[in-house]
């Protein structure tokens, strides 16, 4: 019976126990992107095209308001069923909470009950930077020309339901702030609105109901042309491009129809002109969504689904290029070298979260699959290692062996020879 060459041996020997210390380090490094965060309604979100889509705070399927701040990282391509997730630092327990970004992209500014806190991107930490009177609306705005932030404010009637709206502007430069009483304006059902900074156009554009308006702190408000035949009354999402050549008003709630809608509105800047895209894949509609924009790309995550009931848990990618939902993100091939924010609109909606899994931090370009990458990489590298250094011990002391017995064979010649 022929027998394999003990060399063939110790190698077989040697990728067994590299593959099973290869499929242990799997293991492991599959738990560095096991964060999944709550999903929520009512928290505050903003993004940064090419870089992240940020989300503080909101209300949990249980209608507890939650602490988590976290981004979905846009610097990487990602299927619509598996965003990557990067856990941040929390901040306090907030919904509705207006977040823009400073005017340099690199701070998260967060408002809630007279307080303000900006997320200093690189320091991974939050800090405490403005107090004041007074509650506000719940969406920020950035003009990154500027770095100035405006968020809504209102002197509600006795039924709380209408009111003079005017607005709150932040300097995020230097952390000024004052109220533009000026040119306030009555709006019933006050909170029924989105908004987002369009750099095109260099104003605010406000979505309220069925009217939309533009603002700057020169010319205050106007009139403007709303998407026709929107059905939303409230609780869509609307996003501007960096660039300010497109505008998209997506979801919300009707009424009427007592139901959460899949409508997507686009408009085009240059020439003010709205179009409606094709309605969500297997009618997947959103209320309270919370959107970004991003390399030509509609981002929607989170809302109420159509039933009203439970929340979203896919998140939804729109290509404006194509002008259709597709089921993958797709990552710009070079990341933008400016961080210019874009204003965002409403957010919102929640579930329960996995496993806290990465519990670190780091700026928005680096994404937990890129931790997971070099973790499988450096685990395999750590298993080949080891296993090598098994297979010398094993041919070291099959040598030591080899060498013991042929003495002892050279010995026992001489032995015989001298007798």
């Amino acid at each position: 019976m022929l027998r394999p060459h003990p060399l063939l041996r110790r190698a077989s020997h040697l990728v067994y126990i590299i593959s099973v210390l290869f499929s242990l380090s799997l293991c492991l490094s599959a738990q560095v992107q096991s964060y999944r965060p709550y999903f929520t309604y009512y928290p505050g979100s903003t993004f940064v095209d090419g870089k992240a889509l940020y989300v503080v705070g909101g209300t949990d399927a249980t209608d507890t308001v939650v602490n988590q701040a976290f981004m979905i990282d846009l610097s990487v391509s990602w299927k619509t069923t598996s965003p990557v997730y990067k856990k941040l630092p929390p901040l306090n327990s907030c919904y509705w909470c207006p977040t823009a970004m400073s005017g340099d992209g690199q701070r998260l500014l967060s408002f809630w009950f007279g307080t303000g806190h900006a997320f200093v991107i690189q320091a991974n930490m939050w800090t405490h930077f403005l107090t004041y009177d007074g509650d506000f609306g719940h969406a920020g705005a950035t003009d990154p020309t500027t770095g100035k932030i405006f968020i809504p404010t209102f002197a509600l009637s006795e039924d709380e339901k209408s009111g003079m709206m005017s607005m709150f502007i932040v300097d995020s430069n230097d952390y000024t702030s004052r109220v533009d009483d000026a040119t306030a304006m009555w709006m019933r059902d006050w909170d029924k609105y989105a908004m987002a900074w369009n750099a095109r156009l260099k104003k605010l554009l406000l979505v309220h109901m069925s009217r939309m308006y533009s603002y700057t702190p020169e010319e205050g408000w106007k009139n403007s042309t709303g998407p026709p035949g929107l059905r939303a009354t409230d609780d869509f999402c609307m996003v501007s491009s960096s660039s300010g050549s497109k505008v998209v008003l997506f979801g919300g709630y009707s009424k009427s129809l007592n139901a959460s809608l899949g409508d997507i509105f686009i408009l085009d800047a240059t020439t003010l002109t709205w179009k409606k895209g094709p309605p969500t894949p297997q009618n997947d509609n959103r209320r309270f969504p919370v959107c970004g924009l991003s390399n030509d790309q509609f981002i929607a995550w989170g809302g109420f689904n159509k039933r009203n009931t439970a929340l979203a848990h896919d998140t939804l990618v729109y290509d404006l290029k194509t002008d259709e939902w597709v089921s993958e993100y797709t990552a710009p091939t070079a990341n933008p070298t400016s961080t210019t924010p874009s204003g965002q609109g409403e957010p919102r909606p929640t579930d329960t979260p996995s496993s806290e899994g990465d519990t670190s931090s780091s700026e928005s370009g680096t994404s937990d699959r890129t931790g997971l990458i070099g973790a499988i990489v450096g685990a395999f590298v750590g298993a080949l290692a080891v296993g090598l250094a098994a297979g010398g011990i094993v041919e070291y002391r099959a040598h030591r062996r080899r060498s013991k017995a042929g003495s002892s064979s050279v010995a026992t010649e001489r032995k015989e020879t001298v007798q």
